[in-house]
């Protein structure tokens, strides 16, 4: 679970699953643009929220520190599964070439 973070854990589940989806429906064309895109956002999440959960112990921001980290782990968990099936399904397409 993200650290900090109090997110209902079928919530997650079900973000997980929504990018399962996603990415199995990304079209082959878009997988370049969409692998782009979708690394950079789980890049920015994950740096925001370690630097969210950084300012909250150093600065004392409790409620704008935990709506962040809420925000930016369901960013994390909509796109990772997404980014994942995308990639191995660019894979396959370029062996399959």
């Amino acid at each position: 679970m993200v650290a900090g973070s109090n997110i209902n854990p079928i919530i997650l589940g079900i973000l997980s699953l929504l990018g399962l989806i996603v990415g199995f429906f990304v079209a082959e064309k878009d997988s370049k643009t969409f692998l782009m895109v979708s690394t950079a956002v789980v890049l920015v999440s994950f740096a925001g929220l370690q630097g969210g959960v950084l300012s909250a112990a150093i600065l004392g921001f409790v409620n704008v520190s935990k709506f962040l980290t809420n925000v930016l782990g369901g960013l994390m968990f909509l796109f990772i599964p997404a980014t994942i099936v995308v990639a191995v399904k660019t894979v396959f397409s370029i062996a399959k070439s």
